[in-house]
């Protein structure tokens, strides 16, 4: 299991981030009023949904208990699904399951289409099975949410496909994994370059820091100097982050590769 989210943090590092954005868009228009409370807890998880420390964990439990409570089965789709990230950006698999099940089921109980999508690719991740991938494709809404469980079934050909047929158009992290994947795919550094564009403008670093560098390493022998300013850019936005292991590896890329 360990293996399954350390591959997620790597080359799928960029789908916790995309998913996450799907709690905005569950939130529909024609719901009856709330309790003020009820209010301030959706708001907590949406606070709280890329937040990975000791207190965002207990806030996110709060609104658990306060939806189990007094039954509200949307708001503990909501805390369950952002707990079950907050365990996998904590690297805790078994507790990540256990919500990421939970979450799974209210879904299915509520026949929210949204929910299901999230909930399906949420237990691939953490379960390495493409059936849950299988299971979002059938319930994605629009090109950017099909390419993304085509992109995770490894159906680069149909993925493809629909790139070139359609505009497409979802939020910032969306594209860029779209692009990354894909680019990485075809092997294409202007598809990653698009990539980078897009993660640049959801303030994605790490999204901007891997498209550079792929680009590089997929540029150089034919455009060696290019390829150097891709890879000395990456480095440079690398230096901001708290990971050793890449600032080594673009480092060591660019001094193995002369321009």
């Amino acid at each position: 299991m360990r293996e399954n989210i350390n591959s997620l943090r790597g080359a799928c590092h960029l789908v916790i981030a995309t998913i996450v954005c799907l709690l905005a868009a569950c939130v529909t228009t024609d719901e009856p009023a709330r309790s003020d409370l009820a209010d301030d807890m959706y708001a907590t998880i949406k606070e709280n949904s890329s937040r990975y420390n000791a207190s965002s964990h207990g806030r996110l439990h709060a609104a658990l208990a306060y939806f189990e409570k007094v039954d509200d089965l949307e708001g503990q789709w909501q805390a369950n699904y952002t707990l079950a990230n907050w365990y996998m950006g904590q690297q805790r698999p078994t507790e990540a399951q256990s919500s990421a099940k939970a979450a799974m089921s209210l879904a299915t109980r509520l026949q929210r289409a949204d929910y299901i999508y999230a909930s399906a690719i949420q237990n691939g991740q953490l379960n390495a099975n493409p059936g849950h991938y299988a299971a979002a494709l059938n319930h994605a809404s629009g090109p950017a949410q099909t390419l993304i469980a085509q992109i995770l079934l490894q159906d680069f050909s149909a993925a493809n496909s629909l790139l070139m047929a359609q505009k497409v158009t979802g939020s910032a992290n969306d594209l860029g994994f779209i692009y990354y994947h894909v680019g990485k795919h075809n092997k294409d550094p202007d598809q990653l370059m698009v990539a980078r564009e897009h993660y640049q403008r959801a303030d994605n670093v790490y999204g901007v820091i891997d498209s550079l560098f792929l680009a590089a390493q997929l540029t150089y022998p034919e455009r060696p100097q290019q390829a150097i300013d891709y890879a000395q850019r990456a480095l440079r936005a690398a230096a901001h982050i708290d990971n050793q292991r890449r600032k080594a590896s673009i480092s060591q890329w660019i001094a193995d590769h002369p321009s």
